[in-house]
């Protein structure tokens, strides 16, 4: 909902009169409703949600601490539910390490040692794959990339408003299909819907350039549906099942570092080869994606968190 809020915020700048219009100067109101938002996450983590996680409470035996943080998300009964369980687990360590619970370094993880490859590849190659996939191109750019297909300033405006509309509306039934069809069904399948989307937006650009945009422009579009219905919910929600704190600390780096460099490679890029060609490279990405997850990702569905550590490491 951020991202649509930033979209609808840009639909009154001035398409033109840049140095007269009124309204040039709203992209300064556009960054003050920024500060608002996150000075309100502020006071409510500093008023509010005081506690830290339940997991980090648990791991260093603060149990009353834990129960009451639960509490802030479930009921009392679910709460304490949710800490029994936790305190069955066959080994609290292993919640915050891998490895039979040896306490792994930073750097080991980082560079796969101890029999962490496994594990640290699907978490790397899940962030690799949706950074790369092309969502950051088309959010970020999205208006640039409407205008180069064809469509005027405000045209281009409104399809990106519509772009956050559909990237923001699936989110709100992607945890009821995870939960049916698992993680692994729905992300090999959601990389080949982005792919064959990819690679027709392609097509469709290079054919119809500057002539017809709807086609390119239903192609992006169910290029998100497909995106927010898999690696955008389940990349995060996959590596939180499978790593350690420390583990996600470092795909977490890795994953902004891939987001700076996919948007900083894309405007060059487009300028290079044509948008055309671009989404084609996307299109081999999602490909290989495709392939990779079909062949080595752990279907995590119904597994504890004990369990999938087992599965996925050696030693």
């Amino acid at each position: 909902t951020g991202i649509l809020l930033a979209y609808v915020f840009a639909l009154v700048l001035p398409t033109g009169d840049y140095t007269s219009n009124s309204l040039t100067n709203w992209w300064m109101a556009m960054f003050g409703f920024q500060a608002v938002f996150s000075m309100a996450q502020f006071l409510l983590f500093l008023c509010v949600y005081k506690l830290e996680t339940p997991v980090w409470l648990w791991t260093r035996n603060l149990r009353e601490s834990a129960l009451e943080s639960l509490k802030q998300v479930y009921s009392e009964e679910g709460a304490q539910e949710v800490l029994d369980r936790m305190d069955s687990a066959v080994d609290r360590s292993s919640i915050c390490s891998l490895n039979h619970g040896v306490d792994l370094s930073y750097l080991d993880l980082f560079l796969c040692k101890q029999g962490t490859s496994r594990i640290m590849r699907l978490g790397y190659l899940n962030n690799f794959f949706k950074q790369f996939s092309g969502i950051n191109a088309i959010l970020t750019f999205s208006t640039s990339i409407f205008e180069d297909l064809g469509g005027g300033v405000f045209v281009s405006r409104v399809f990106t408003v519509v772009v956050g509309i559909i990237n923001a509306l699936p989110a709100v039934v992607a945890s009821s299909l995870v939960d049916k069809f698992g993680r692994k069904v729905l992300l090999v399948s959601g990389f080949v819907g982005m792919a064959v989307c990819q690679l027709f937006s392609g097509l469709f650009a290079g054919l119809l350039s500057g002539s017809s945009i709807v086609f390119p422009v239903l192609c992006i579009l169910l290029y998100i549906v497909f995106f927010a219905t898999s690696t955008g919910p389940i990349c995060w929600l996959y590596c939180g099942e499978i790593l350690t704190p420390k583990a996600m600390s470092i795909c977490t780096a890795f994953s902004w570092f891939c987001n700076a460099l996919a948007l900083f490679t894309f405007p060059p890029l487009k300028e290079l080869l044509g948008i055309d060609l671009v989404f084609w490279i996307y299109t081999a990405v999602c490909a290989v994606g495709f392939v990779y997850f079909a062949l080595d990702m752990l279907e995590t569905k119904g597994l504890s968190k004990q369990q999938i550590q087992r599965l996925l490491t050696k030693g």
